[in-house]
């Protein structure tokens, strides 16, 4: 890939309100450059970009560019103000971003026990749209994975029997999803109006540029009673409000950098911003029902059992994964 860096550099917008819910309420609370600091250490070891692209050619894209963070006071959501364009998120997702996590070589390196966790959220879901949206038969529901990155759980939703859809960036994984008979497109492409009774994220909220215009237009494509998953990154210390970035932490430690890792993670959403993004866009907050935990789980062995009674009594708590429902009565922003 040629890229110029003057282009690169110009591709770094720095935003002045919150971009999930708009509040011009925000306090940066760290500022790192990105060439010459622990930002660009994280970089070149996390990408191994040694080998992937030149340090010369890094410290020419990113020179006086800052990694900069802030938090809204009133969704209470941290993010990062440099947000990369197109011409910088194809760099990192088509090029930094090895294709072996993705199509055909992200899933030949699945178990069963991973296609097992896939066809019961898949189920789970499935059924609770179902229900949500008055759909009498699983044929006639549609569902859409938003960013369905190495297509297992599109194709753990085809297997439910559901009219499946999927949008990405990465054109290796949109060839994947069409080459397995799911409607793939890209991720800016348009979606029909009212039409999906379930809309599945998970680890995508977090990597997107504009987050408050990304879920109006979801929220424009679900079907009154559809259900909007997300599942986004969680973060002990940052909700306990300890903001601190240990560069050297491991991805699940504690101060880790993951959460908001450079150029990917855009955005950290704690529990609490749930309510405001509901109440932005006219949704319902809902939970998953416990019995569809329990009757829908699988691997009931002794560390099954751990895992599906955690999911089903603590999962509000221990990860950041929340529903969110259209309301039958709701009118298209």
């Amino acid at each position: 890939m040629n890229l110029l860096a003057e282009e690169v550099v110009a591709d770094l917008v720095e935003v002045d309100e919150c971009p999930v819910c708009g509040c011009q309420g925000i306090k940066d609370y760290l500022r790192l450059p990105y060439s010459g600091s622990a930002v660009e250490e994280y970089l070149v070891n996390y990408y191994a970009l040694d080998e992937k692209f030149d340090r010369v050619r890094y410290t020419d894209t990113f020179s006086g560019q800052d990694y900069a963070l802030a938090k809204c006071s009133r969704c209470g959501v941290s993010f990062q103000r440099n947000r990369p364009g197109p011409i910088i998120s194809k760099l990192v997702y088509d090029h930094w971003i090895s294709s072996s996590a993705s199509g055909l070589s992200g899933t030949s390196r699945m178990t069963l026990d991973d296609v097992q966790h896939f066809m019961s959220e898949a189920i789970k879901l499935s059924s609770f749209a179902m229900r949500s949206a008055s759909v009498s038969a699983l044929p006639r529901l549609r569902a859409l994975d938003h960013g369905m990155g190495n297509g297992a759980f599109a194709l753990a939703l085809k297997a439910c029997l559901v009219e499946v859809w999927g949008t990405e960036f990465g054109q290796d994984r949109i060839r994947f999803g069409i080459e397995n008979g799911i409607r793939t497109q890209e991720v800016s492409e348009d979606l029909p109006e009212n039409y999906f009774h379930l809309i599945h994220t998970e680890q995508v909220m977090e990597h997107v540029p504009d987050p408050r215009g990304t879920i109006a237009k979801l929220v424009r494509s679900l079907a009154p009673g559809g259900i909007l998953k997300v599942s986004v990154p969680n973060s002990a210390s940052i909700e306990a409000d300890d903001m601190r970035i240990d560069w050297h932490a491991g991805r699940y430690a504690r101060n880790s950098p993951m959460p908001l890792a450079p150029l990917e993670h855009l955005q950290y959403y704690p529990r609490s911003c749930r309510l405001v993004i509901a109440q932005d866009h006219g949704l319902e907050l809902i939970q998953l029902p416990r019995w569809h935990h329990i009757r829908y789980g699988n691997n009931w062995n002794a560390r099954g059992i751990v895992r599906n009674l955690g999911r089903a009594f603590l999962i509000g708590r221990l990860r950041n994964y929340f529903l969110l429902r259209k309301p039958a009565e709701l009118q298209v922003r």
